[in-house]
């Protein structure tokens, strides 16, 4: 830690020290509204549903031929739209409350 000499130095670190201040509690804002996002119930449900199907997609992928793949490959976008749609619709049923 430095002496602070003058008037000036005082002041000068007192901005800093409220510069650094007001960057902590935006990240304190930001973690916590992060935190609430990722706690939601909305989100909670559409995170489950993708992991769902992203493990379908890769056990339908490990296996042999084309045609399976394609398919699977297809059912697996249909169901991340499907997804998609249904945490939106949750997503907007919870925030109404």
């Amino acid at each position: 830690m430095k002496t602070i000499k003058s008037t000036q130095q005082l002041k000068a670190e007192k901005k800093r020290l409220a510069q650094h201040q007001h960057q902590l509690e935006q990240k304190i804002l930001h973690n916590w509204t992060e935190l609430k996002e990722s706690i939601s119930p909305s989100s909670m449900a559409a995170e489950a549903f993708s992991d769902a199907i992203k493990n379908n997609s890769q056990k339908n992928n490990s296996g042999n031929g084309v045609l399976k793949n394609i398919f699977a490959f297809g059912v697996t976008i249909l169901a991340k739209k499907l997804a998609d749609k249904t945490g939106e619709k949750l997503g907007k049923m919870f925030t109404k409350n």
